[in-house]
Parts: structure tokens; sequence; C-alpha cells
């Protein structure tokens, strides 16, 4: 069987099932990975920031984690189904910068790192959404490069200490 390999960058998602391999890389993004055991469709995003501002265009659909829980949302239900009955998988939110472990000892919420900030934006959409959360690998110093079978479901990540 020849199996389909993607790699998805920021602000993107892909949503599906069959024999495809889906892949990202994420510092302080947050990918959500989705999985539909009963009936095979899964997905994958990699997120920017928590909430898109008002005054940018909508022209990423996934950059932002509020616009791609609605998307998810809007490509399940055109298969007749609910996220609800997916299983989610947060991955990503680390610290790359000296800044950014300065900013996580003052502790501030206007200093809090960017990674923390996308972390609980994807812990309160699943929980929003009803998405069962199977798995979590968030924060630290690092990044994550995060691997979804669309075959079976099966996901991986790597972390890599900076």
């Amino acid at each position: 069987m020849n199996i389909k390999q993607e790699v998805i960058h920021s602000g993107e998602l892909v949503f599906g099932r069959g024999p495809r391999k889906i892949s990202t890389l994420l510092g302080s993004c947050v990918a959500i990975v989705l999985w539909h055991p009963q009936s095979g469709y899964g997905g994958m995003c990699h997120f920017v920031l928590p909430t898109q501002p008002t005054t940018e265009p909508d022209n990423a659909p996934a950059r932002y984690c509020d616009k791609a829980m609605a998307l998810f949302a809007k490509l399940a239900e055109e298969r007749n189904l609910s996220l609800s009955q997916f299983d989610g998988r947060i991955f990503g939110g680390g610290q790359l910068t000296a800044a950014e472990r300065m900013r996580s000892v003052l502790g501030a919420e206007q200093l809090r790192p960017v990674g923390q900030k996308n972390a609980t934006a994807a812990f309160q959409a699943l929980l929003q959404y009803g998405v069962n959360i199977k798995e979590a690998d968030v924060g630290e110093f690092g990044y994550r490069k995060v691997r979804l079978n669309l075959l079976n479901g099966e996901c991986d990540v790597q972390f890599e200490a900076c």
C-alpha cells in the first residue's frame, strides 16, 4: 500500500482518512490531533495563537485555535460526525528562548509565554467541543515532532530539549 506523507506548517489543517501520514514540527505552536476510531476519520492542525484578532483577515483557516476547532467541527459535521465522538491529543506549547524562560519565572499573565497560552487554549477548546482528551505533551523548553497515521490513528511525538 502506498502511504502518502504530508507535512503541515503553521496555520494548516488536514482532516480525512485512509493511507496518509501527517507530521508537523512545533515550538510554541500547538498541534491538536483528532481521531474517530469507529469511522477512521482523523486530523491534525498546527495553530500559532489562541484567537484571531478582529483586525486580521481570515486567510489561514487553522492559524488560530478558535478557527481551527470551528473548521474541525464543520468537517466532522459534513461526515455526520460530532467532535464529541473524537479522541483528542494536544502537543507543543514549548518555550524556545531565554526571554520565554524569564517570563515563565515572573509568572504575570501578560508575561506568560505564548506556548503556555496556546496549550491552555487547546485544552479549553477540546473541552468546549466535548472531545475526549487522551494525551497531552505540552510545555517545557524545546520543540516536538508529531506524526499521525490516518490508517489507524496511531500518533507519536518526539521531544528535543533546547
